[in-house]
């Protein structure tokens, strides 16, 4: 359905001799991988925060920006840290607009690793960031590693926000607990697990492409643990603020995993028809509780639990949110079928 993304990995490996030292006990390598769409100020303060990197020698690290902008606007701030920090930067340009398209791009850039990590164009990782997850990697013997993305909102009226579980989860869980997904814009991902292509284009306008590759990672016997040290920070833009994004994206959430879930798991459509009405009845409870409490998180969390059981519903007919459309986010219909790879 989907034309598949050349693979530059090959002629990297056979031409760069990048990770000719490879030893992943010694100093392991490791790619970042960047998706960027026109931040180009987020992706300035990302590449200056990988360039303080400590306790990581940097030598080991190759950084891969691909932007999915036709027009190329993080050109400009990828030469900048190509003249100004002393990152080994790899870069392309994705001309299809898609979250999978610009990640598989990413990772067949990648080369040949012990490690790819993936952080996003809108945060920052802390000094440490990096060692934190490479420790965590070695002391609990994971294939993957989720780190924590500290959410604020730059706005104190909106910080409430920050206390929705769409924004926190798994970030607040202790390090070593084992899960089944993590947080794509904070992970570090064992190279020999994945393929170049793991993101599901079908996913590429929708979202869910991240919990559909750890997902069938879990399922095919994956360790993933979360690491409360490896920190990235994260301003929420404003207009994720707003109940519109909230709301939308909870019908998306619920949409997107439930296909997900027929796909990876086979879950018969009843048992998830029942765990559609049973988000939405916690939903109601949660939204209730919230009121007599005057706890303004509390309702918004169960509206969102509303609509996501909506979501999974919708999603049992394949209908869903383009949230990562260029033309703007709409209802459309996919075959759930076309997720099954």
């Amino acid at each position: 359905m989907y034309p598949e993304a050349p693979s530059y990995s090959a002629s990297l490996r056979a031409s760069t001799g990048f990770w000719h030292r490879r030893s992943i006990a010694a100093h392991a390598t490791v790619s970042v991988c960047i998706s960027t769409y026109r931040r180009p100020d987020g992706l300035r303060d990302l590449l200056a925060s990988l360039d303080a990197q400590t306790t990581v020698d940097l030598e080991d690290v190759r950084i891969v920006v691909v932007d999915n902008d036709p027009d190329g606007s993080a050109s400009a701030v990828i030469d900048w840290a190509r003249d100004h920090t002393r990152l080994h930067i790899v870069s392309d340009i994705e001309r299809r607009p898609g979250v999978s398209y610009v990640r598989n791009r990413a990772l067949a850039l990648a080369g040949d690793p012990d490690f790819i990590a993936i952080i996003d164009d809108d945060t920052t990782a802390a000094p440490d960031w990096l060692a934190s997850l490479l420790a965590a990697q070695r002391r609990y013997h994971a294939d993957v590693v989720g780190g924590r993305v500290n959410r604020t909102s730059g706005d104190p009226s909106r910080e409430w926000v920050t206390g929705l579980e769409v924004f926190t989860y798994p970030g607040t869980l202790p390090s070593g607990t084992t899960v089944s997904s993590v947080d794509l814009a904070n992970c570090l991902i064992r190279r020999d697990i994945v393929d170049d292509d793991p993101f599901d284009p079908a996913l590429a306008l929708i979202g869910g492409e991240d919990t559909k590759l750890f997902l069938s990672l879990t399922r095919d016997g994956c360790r993933i643990v979360t690491s409360a040290e490896a920190r990235t920070n994260e301003v929420i833009a404003p207009d994720r603020t707003t109940m519109n994004w909230i709301v939308r994206r909870g019908f998306r959430l619920g949409s997107s995993w439930t296909m997900i879930e027929r796909a990876v798991l086979g879950t018969p459509p009843l048992e998830r028809t029942a765990r559609a009405f049973g988000r939405m009845g916690r939903g109601v409870a949660t939204a209730a509780g919230g009121i007599v409490t005057l706890r303004r998180a509390r309702v918004v969390d169960g509206l969102l639990d509303i609509t996501q059981g909506a979501g999974m519903i919708a999603g049992l007919f394949g209908v869903t949110l383009a949230e990562y459309g260029r033309d703007g986010r709409r209802l459309i219909r996919i075959d759930a079928s076309s997720l099954t790879r």
